[in-house]
């Protein structure tokens, strides 16, 4: 449960494997891009405040995975700037489009992972994947609404 401190007896190998998922979800373009400022238009505003949402919701992961590790909540994003400082101020769409992506490649990193180790997992593990999978088709959804203005 969220919140809990993870099974004494899980794996070193496990643990490592979450704590990697938590750096990666944490450090993730979706998380950074709340320190963006994208250019957006009038009637895509909505769009952003739901993707906003989405940061959030992915902040609970973070914060329930370093939680449940006996870890403090760190801003992440904020510390891998580097790899994310040619986003800000730029479109939207262009924006949602490099967040798409990413979140892509994390939920694929995560499935592996999950997967790889299953039988050694907290149910914290599929929860978070469960969310993030939920969460980036959201981010189509968005994608979608973006391509196809009212």
């Amino acid at each position: 449960m969220a919140g809990d401190a993870i099974d004494q007896h899980l794996s070193h190998q496990a643990r490592e494997r979450l704590r990697e998922v938590l750096s990666s979800l944490g450090g993730s373009l979706l998380q950074y891009s709340r320190h963006c400022s994208p250019w957006v238009p009038h009637h895509a505003e909505p769009t952003l405040a739901a993707l906003m949402k989405l940061v959030e919701r992915q902040s609970d992961s973070v914060r329930e995975l370093a939680e449940s590790l006996g870890m403090n909540v760190v801003d992440f994003a904020a510390r891998s700037s580097d790899d994310f400082t040619d986003m800000h101020y730029v479109s939207l769409d262009f924006l949602i489009e490099r967040i798409l992506a990413d979140q892509s490649r994390r939920v694929a990193r995560l499935k592996a992972d999950v997967v790889d180790l299953e039988i050694g997992l907290p149910p914290l593990a599929r929860q978070v994947l469960d969310r993030e999978i939920a969460i980036l088709d959201e981010l189509r959804s968005l994608k979608h609404q973006l391509d196809n203005p009212p």
